[in-house]
């Protein structure tokens, strides 16, 4: 039976599994394709599940024959919703939701006072006023969405829209803009936003910073930030930018928005390749093609091709595509596929392409194929660089993961016998672990190149350690301090306990102050402390270390994303340096980086 003879509701059933793209591809394969893919229960498919509740906040959306041409139209321009504060669009080649927070939905401050900004309207923006500012010393606007209006398993990034016009001021400080969880994670870094300043005119604080570019409307942009979606829980996201550090007064900008819209797609769905796989050859190969490759397809033939028929090799090649659990799921299906998911051609898609190099970093490793190696990498931590990092690979996705050693780590006093001691532990997978005796300034450091990393993915930054059996003290009221960003750039941070103890405590306690001498604290005493209060809230629970299958804690630092577009340096920290406190009994084995949430596809 002929692909092409199946109900064009199959067929339409089959193209709403692959993406918008695809389908506008497929349907140039045949008349049959061409028709298929404009049913309407295809593009269905690709609206947002909310889009009815969506569209009732607008009044000039209009009826269309088609759900093909409703969602044309909502890719090809913004619709305004909410009472003209927000606009709303689709990603034409993914369907993923994009926003406009307007001036009017934001909070800026000093913004209904007329002496400092005006609301006006202007020809060439979508929404009906703009923020104009006349003259304020205190710079500073913020805005606020909940994650779930967002595409779960996105990546999205925000940007501040506006213009300047006879701006002046903004060469005093360098703006600071801020993306996070509200009360979670964020990511703060310093920007230039007057397009117009010479940089010989500007201190060495401006120099290399981002500047605004300019968008197809017009209007200047420039990124705020960048935030995974998981959608697995509702959050307030909250997007700032301010100047309040120069007291200069600052004029000439103007403020559309501020927009959220995804940064990356991911370009290749595995679960789209399991599909494909029963569909006839020629159908598959336009999918095969890059996503941005011009293509006219002509058929010549319809031959349908059973996948089992085909060489071995052939098969191997597509079930490259996949991904680890692809290929052992789909072993199952016949001989022919057990057999080709074994090739050597098969897992070596999944290694590394520079596993080569990080296995020569490592003593000799001798296995008989490719998947052994796989498996091998992703049970047991490989010790490189001299037993100072471990590596290992994500089982399911092949992702790379990481642990830098204490001894890898910059602490600060580490080399001092007094203040800390290195020693080793039969769990510990390095030959030395750092053991905090006693400071008052703690402060642990580390460093990663991206191009370490896997490209296209989401990744969380853990501090292992343990405390000390015989002895831990200092933490169990103290909020620690810890970051994640790019050296020289974005920075998040966020506060911590160290005490695993700590959660399972009243919301209120006095507990008694180490007593100690040193920098901060120069006699000897106790005094009743105050710790500081906790919400019982349960998102808190992730501020607490959690106990891994190794038993040790972790605590997580931070999450990072890393596009794989440029090799930058990850700093992770730990610090506690502000409460001059004794603190001690800490067993620290390293900082591990792994993936964090693998997109669902």
């Amino acid at each position: 039976m002929k692909f092409e003879d199946l109900a064009e509701g199959c067929m339409a059933k089959i193209l709403s599994y692959t993406t918008p793209a695809d389908v506008c591809r497929l349907s140039l394969v045949s008349k049959a394709f061409h028709s298929a893919a404009e049913a309407n229960t295809v593009w269905d498919c690709f609206l947002p599940s909310d889009l009815s509740s969506i569209i009732s906040l607008s009044s000039s959306v209009p009826p269309f024959h088609s759900i093909k041409d409703l969602y044309l139209y909502l890719s090809d321009r913004p619709t305004i919703i909410d009472q003209g504060t927000k606009s709303f669009q689709l990603e034409k080649r993914t369907g993923n939701k994009c926003y406009m927070l307007s001036a009017r939905d934001l909070s800026i401050i000093w913004g209904d006072t007329t002496h400092y900004w005006e609301w006006t309207t202007l020809p060439e923006s979508r929404f009906e006023e703009v923020a104009r500012l006349r003259a304020v010393c205190w710079f500073d606007i913020t805005g606020r969405m909940n994650t779930r209006v967002l595409s779960p398993n996105t990546n999205y990034a925000a940007f501040l829209v506006f213009k300047m016009i006879d701006a002046g001021g903004f060469h005093y400080d360098p703006a600071v803009l801020s993306v996070g969880i509200l009360g979670g994670n964020s990511s703060t870094k310093n920007v230039c936003l007057d397009p117009n300043l010479v940089d010989n005119r500007l201190d060495d604080r401006f120099h290399g910073l981002q500047r605004p570019t300019v968008r197809s409307d017009g209007w200047l942009e420039i990124e705020m930030g960048e935030f995974f979606n998981p959608g697995l829980e509702e959050d307030e996201l909250q997007i700032k930018v301010s100047e309040t550090t120069s007291n200069w007064w600052k004029r000439g900008f103007i403020l559309e928005g501020i927009e959220v819209r995804p940064k990356h797609v991911l370009s290749f769905p595995s679960q789209r390749i399991i599909l494909l796989l029963s569909l006839p050859l020629y159908t598959v190969t336009p999918l095969l093609l890059p996503f941005n490759t011009p293509q006219t397809v002509t058929m010549t033939q319809s031959v349908v091709v059973d996948f089992n028929n085909l060489p071995e090799g052939c098969i191997a090649n597509i079930l490259s595509f996949t991904s680890p659990r692809d290929v052992c799921r789909l072993s199952l299906l016949s001989s022919t596929f057990r057999s080709a998911a074994q090739s050597d051609a098969v897992w070596n898609k999944f290694l590394p392409s520079d596993f080569h190099t990080i296995l020569s970093q490592s003593s000799s490793l001798s296995l008989p194929s490719k998947k052994d190696l796989f498996l091998y990498l992703c049970q047991k931590p490989l010790l490189i660089d001299d037993g100072k990092k471990s590596f290992q690979l994500d089982k399911v996705y092949g992702k790379k993961c990481y642990m830098l050693s204490a001894r890898n780590l910059f602490i600060v006093w580490g080399d001092t016998p007094r203040y800390w001691r290195w020693t080793s532990l039969p769990d510990a997978r390095f030959s030395e672990v750092a053991e905090l005796r006693s400071v008052c300034w703690l402060e642990i450091r580390g460093w990663i190149n991206t191009g370490m990393l896997s490209p296209e993915t989401l990744y969380g930054a853990y501090l292992v350690f343990k405390p000390n059996p015989s002895g831990f003290y200092g933490f169990d009221y103290q909020l620690v301090e810890v970051s994640i960003g790019i050296a020289g750039g974005e920075n998040r941070k966020r506060t911590v306990f160290l005490d695993a103890e700590r959660g399972r405590r009243l919301r209120y306690q006095i507990v008694p102050r180490r007593a100690g001498t040193g920098i901060f604290n120069r006699a000897r005493f106790l005094a009743p402390v105050e710790a500081p209060p906790v919400e019982d809230n349960d998102s808190l629970d992730l501020q607490h270390p959690k106990e891994r299958a190794d038993e040790w804690l972790e605590v997580e630092l931070g999450e990072f994303f890393n596009d794989g577009q440029e090799d930058k340096e990850l700093e992770m920290g730990v610090y506690e340096i502000k409460s001059g406190d004794w603190k001690g009994g800490l067993l620290v084995q390293g900082i591990e980086i792994r993936p964090k949430r693998t997109p669902i596809n």
